[in-house]
């Protein structure tokens, strides 16, 4: 069943217009009876519910509800009562404001819509020539009401080295895109620089931000995500979101405390020449991996990542009251630690994090070879997966540990967000 619901008070600022006086008086003219119209004026806000809504009309006034639901379904609306003395009139809108549907429902009359995407539209609810009335308003889902769907987007945003599609073949969230496509849901990929601070990214997402929001279909979205993706999720919704279109920030092993690895990688921790020798290895695969160009800053990536410079960071990059936070971590087995494997599922580390699986052991405990399980808790914690860093976004091609299906994880994930009305 669709969920019938309110508009929050930062959302009535979607349909601006000039203050309205709403006092009654005679037309000019005097000898007529007539009065002058409303000046027209924002629909008030009405009561949270989930199937069934109802409010009073002053004269002037008129009533936005927002439903949700997925693309092509039949949602029946029933006008249960109105006291109005002409039918009410009634519109289907998108978020931004723009007409769908208009038509006029009297007391005990039904209307069928049917949903053009995934996701929230509003229903306006007005007395004709703007009269008062009582109302109950009742909406059901009577026809293709089983596909998956959330009500905001959801954007993937890559990590350190990161990109939409590596070489435009193998695309860095493997399979991800599709899979929840397919199921239903309305999921965006972009990409920004790969090795650049988390504040020359963040600009970056707010560009795509602002270009996504263009259509005028959504009005917030959920963000998730993985490795330094995290942080610049965090850092859009903190700083560069003054229009608080960010509902949820998701995050899979994002350095929340900062990483062993980049404190070695800066010399911010004093370590052994073989231990340097295998951090700068680590950075030096991914790099030839991507690639690079001039414009990329590794260092200044790698700086911000370290754990005083996340500090830092933490201090300035607070959390918005009206956002939820979640996060996971990853973890894997060194190729000898046996009971680690037998815990989780046959999980191995990916050669190339062998060594900063190893060192970050005696660093910081459990970790994914890039990240540690306690670095990754932001807002509420969800727990870990059996997985490497690379093996979280099913990486290398699919390849992930026998333990660990990440196309299943993502389902999951994004389910649990469309249970949360998000």
């Amino acid at each position: 069943m669709l969920l019938l619901i309110l508009f929050a008070c930062s959302d009535t600022a979607l349909f601006p217009v000039e203050t309205a006086d709403t006092d009654v008086s005679q037309d000019s003219a005097g000898d007529t009876g007539e009065f002058s119209p409303c000046t027209p004026v924002p629909a008030e806000e009405g009561a949270w519910l989930e199937t069934v809504v109802s409010g009073s009309l002053l004269e002037c006034q008129g009533a936005l509800h927002a439903v949700a639901g997925p693309q092509n379904a039949d949602l029946e609306l029933y006008l249960s009562t109105w006291t109005g003395e002409e039918a009410a009139s009634v519109r289907l809108l998108t978020v931004s404001g723009e007409e769908l549907w208009a038509g006029t429902m009297a007391w005990g009359a039904t209307e069928t819509l049917t949903l053009p995407w995934n996701g929230e539209f509003l229903v306006e609810l007005r007395g004709q020539a703007d009269e008062p009335g009582d109302y109950t308003l009742e909406q059901t889902c009577i026809r293709d009401c089983s596909g998956a769907w959330t009500r905001y987007p959801t954007l993937l945003m890559h990590g350190l080295a990161g990109t939409e599609s590596f070489v435009g073949i193998l695309d860095y969230w493997y399979g991800v895109e599709p899979q929840l496509a397919g199921e239903g849901y309305t999921v965006w990929v972009r990409d920004v620089d790969p090795y650049q601070s988390t504040v020359v990214r963040a600009e970056q997402w707010a560009a795509h931000l602002e270009e996504l929001f263009a259509d005028g279909h959504h009005r917030h979205l959920n963000l998730l995500g993985h490795s330094q993706g995290g942080l610049d999720a965090r850092y859009v919704t903190s700083l560069l979101d003054p229009k608080g279109r960010v509902a949820s920030v998701s995050t899979i092993s994002t350095p929340h405390q900062g990483s062993g690895v980049a404190d070695i990688a800066t010399g911010v921790f004093d370590s052994s020449v073989v231990t340097k020798v295998v951090v700068d290895g680590i950075i030096d695969s991914l790099m030839l991996f991507y690639g690079t160009s001039n414009d990329q800053d590794i260092a200044a990536q790698m700086a911000q990542m370290s754990s005083s410079d996340m500090e830092s960071f933490n201090n300035q990059v607070l959390d918005r009251s009206d956002v939820m936070y979640q996060s996971w971590a990853g973890r894997t087995c060194g190729l000898l630690d046996l009971l680690c494997q037998w815990d989780n599922g046959g999980e191995i580390v990916t050669p190339i994090f062998a060594g900063t699986h190893a060192v970050l052991v005696l660093m910081e405990g459990e970790n994914d070879g890039l990240v540690g399980v306690e670095s990754a808790k932001w807002g509420t914690y969800r727990g870990e997966m059996s997985a490497d860093h690379i093996d979280e976004i099913g990486q290398i091609a699919g390849a992930t540990a026998p333990g660990f299906e990440h196309l299943d994880f993502y389902s999951e994930l994004v389910a649990d967000l469309a249970k949360k009305g998000l």
